[in-house]
């Protein structure tokens, strides 16, 4: 709606520039270090090793197996979940056999109430007996079950051989991730006290600008701290150190596309 210039005074409507605000910009140089990134993968039951698929120094993907193991714990879980899942089965055909009678006048509604009780408690038996199986590992009958995974990256070290045994939780091997990178900026400690979660840092590099977000910090001690950044799926961190150290570092992560 236009106004007039004797409406606009009436309103108290005031045209202004767009300026500056009074933010300051601080420019600060960085290097890049590599950054630990390393998963120990462990046995979610125990059992006896039956192949070890990798050795140190080979890539691997997420999800990849690592070791094959044969486990009687496991096996059972399995069992377990194959009976459960057939009483489930038992019990629904018997609810609906006799909905099917109670339509034809043949049985009580109140014996089909019975059965529908019977078969939902049925069905919640065979979710968690199935839950546990697959937190074993998803094993077969015979209670076999791969070791996989959890990130792509290199294995480092191999701790079982086969026909060891390794028990539950133990580890049996360890995959670092060495395509994560930091980035390393040295600050005065008067910047570094102002990085608060929220705190927004913007880093220039060969291929560009990225922006990160300050996510959470984690304190050592009374008197040094670390903040984490997280520009949009990357993640940061900055870093605060106290004499004989002169100045605090900024530490940031970026994602393999910035």
């Amino acid at each position: 709606m236009a106004l007039t210039a004797e409406q606009i005074r009436a309103a108290g409507i005031a045209v202004v520039a767009v300026g500056a605000g009074g933010g300051s910009e601080t420019r600060l140089a960085g290097r890049v270090e590599p950054m630990v990134d390393a998963r120990a993968v462990a046995a979610s039951v125990g059992g006896r090793v039956e192949r070890v698929l990798v050795a140190p120094g080979q890539s691997v993907r997420a999800g990849q197996a690592l070791a094959t193991l044969v486990s009687g714990d496991a096996a059972t879980f399995r069992a377990d979940a194959d009976a459960a899942v057939a009483q489930a089965e038992a019990a629904r055909q018997a609810y609906h056999r006799d909905r099917n009678l109670a339509d034809q006048g043949v049985v009580a509604r109140q014996e089909v109430e019975t059965s529908r009780a019977q078969s939902l408690s049925a069905e919640a038996s065979a979710r968690a007996a199935r839950a546990r199986a697959s937190a074993a590992g998803s094993p077969n009958a015979s209670g076999r079950l791969s070791v996989t995974s959890p990130i792509s990256g290199v294995v480092t070290s191999v701790q079982v051989g086969p026909g060891g045994f390794v028990p539950q939780g133990g580890v049996v091997a360890e995959v670092t991730n060495p395509a994560r990178i930091e980035l390393v900026f040295n600050a005065p400690p008067a910047l570094a006290a102002q990085v608060r979660a929220g705190s927004r840092l913007r880093a220039t590099g060969p291929n560009g600008e990225f922006e990160a977000v300050v996510t959470g910090v984690a304190r050592r001690r009374a008197r040094a701290a670390r903040r984490s950044f997280a520009p949009g799926r990357r993640a940061c961190r900055c870093r605060r150190r106290d004499p004989p150290s002169p100045a605090p570092s900024l530490r940031a992560m970026p994602s393999p596309a910035a």
